[in-house]
């Protein structure tokens, strides 16, 4: 079927840099038909690979032994095997310089609706050999992807050889950016089955990790979590562990929460990269995304996430968003919750983090007597008072915790350890 090429008004991100120097007709190079609109692009506002303004399409491109430059009015119109052309609105015009050869080929409508073509090659009028041809396909191609978005990209290369054409163009890509876009196509055309398929997905997982910027690299990972098994969750977060970006890893889980499962093997790589993280808000930004997708599993491992972390005030909030989410019987929890408040200088987080974990209907004897212990170390007499008086009603009634509680307040100035001994009181 005929290849149709609609042009838009935008400007294409640059592929190839166009040189600097001041570029005339008599230069030798660019013949006079060509001339024109190369100072707009080289010294105006717009500097890149390719121009669409209007109803005109401008392609420029060049390397060490080469320059090309392609451009043309209105729509586009090629044949089946896209070797010329079917159809179009406006004048097109190709030109290339490559070792030393300048090429060219212009087409232009007619007023019966038929197309005048000219081949030429060093300025000469030439028919189209097989040479020509080839030259000409090979150009009528970059045309025909300058109008495609990725996924009509991705394709036509799973059309002509599939996903090993796909993955082969991913690898030509320049750059993360686009080498990025190209994964992201080739998610939106491959079949159901193949994207499934753990082969594939693996092989667009290799790619996706091996992206230097942690920008497109999370953006890869993301397209690809839409896809990805519950089996494989555990690769995709290990694929982030090199990201140099704090904030794009703590992104990246953030963004990821809603859709990983509560697998022993997702969790521990979950684990793996929030720790990896060294920016405390951002660390505790993925555990509150994590811990609000209501995932009663996952609490034990947020918990350990806060192990570690260097400021009191974000690993505070991150244990005690934690806390208050546990069920009432979840002791252990709560004992592992208390011990890390060790890590915390400050009297003040500490004391909060404990008045959190005294939630009515939730203290066993073992979580009391702990949180005495814990109480007694405090150095700040307010904050060491306000938990005494928090535990003096959920002291058991038996009396058996009292020592432990009075030991808690030795210290104490004497008047807050009067308001601890009437506190205590039954």
């Amino acid at each position: 079927r005929p290849v149709r090429l609609a042009l838009l008004a935008s400007l294409l991100t640059a592929a190839v840099a166009l040189p600097v120097s001041r570029l005339h007709a008599d230069e030798g190079w660019v013949p006079d038909w060509l001339a024109q609109g190369f100072e707009d692009l080289v010294h105006g506002s717009v500097s890149g690979d390719s121009l669409q303004g209007g109803r005109q399409t401008l392609v420029n491109s060049s390397g060490p032994d080469s320059r090309m430059r392609l451009r043309w009015q209105g729509r586009l119109k090629l044949n089946a095997d896209e070797s010329d052309v079917e159809s179009l609105e406006g004048p097109l015009r190709f030109v290339e310089r490559h070792q030393g050869v300048l090429r060219s080929w212009t087409v232009e409508p007619q007023p019966d609706g038929s197309l005048r073509r000219e081949y030429r090659v060093n300025q000469q009028l030439q028919m189209l050999d097989a040479e020509g041809q080839a030259w000409l396909k090979r150009l009528l191609a970059q045309a025909v992807e300058v109008g495609l978005t990725p996924a009509q990209r991705a394709q036509r290369y799973l059309v002509r050889g599939g996903v090993a054409a796909l993955l082969a163009d991913i690898d030509a890509a320049d750059g993360d950016y686009t080498q990025r876009v190209r994964i992201e196509g080739a998610l939106a055309v491959l079949p159901a089955a193949q994207q499934q398929d753990p082969a594939v997905l693996q092989a667009l997982l290799q790619r996706a990790s091996a992206l230097p910027s942690a920008y497109e690299r999370r953006l890869s990972l993301l397209a690809l979590a839409k896809q990805v098994p519950v089996a494989q969750q555990s690769a995709l977060l290990g694929a982030a562990m090199s990201m140099d970006s704090d904030y794009e890893r703590a992104s990246l889980l953030t963004e990821l929460a809603p859709r990983l499962g509560q697998e022993a093997s997702t969790q521990a790589a979950w684990l793996q990269l929030a720790r990896s993280i060294g920016s405390e808000f951002e660390r505790r930004r993925a555990i509150e995304a994590q811990l609000a997708q209501g995932q009663g599993g996952w609490h034990a491992t947020l918990i350990e996430a806060s192990a570690g972390m260097d400021g009191d005030f974000e690993q505070r909030e991150a244990l005690q968003a934690v806390v208050t989410k546990l069920a009432a019987g979840d002791t252990l929890l709560r004992l592992r919750a208390l011990a890390l408040s060790s890590e915390l200088q400050s009297d003040f987080e500490a004391s909060q983090l404990l008045l959190t974990l005294l939630q009515p209907g939730t203290q066993s004897p073992e979580l009391l007597a702990a949180l005495l212990q814990r109480t007694a170390a405090l150095q700040e007499t307010h904050e060491r008072l306000q938990v005494l008086l928090a535990l003096a009603p959920q002291m058991p009634s038996d009396g058996a915790l009292d020592p432990a509680y009075r030991a808690a307040a030795r210290g104490l100035p004497a008047h807050e350890r009067g308001q601890v001994e009437l506190a205590i009181e039954r």
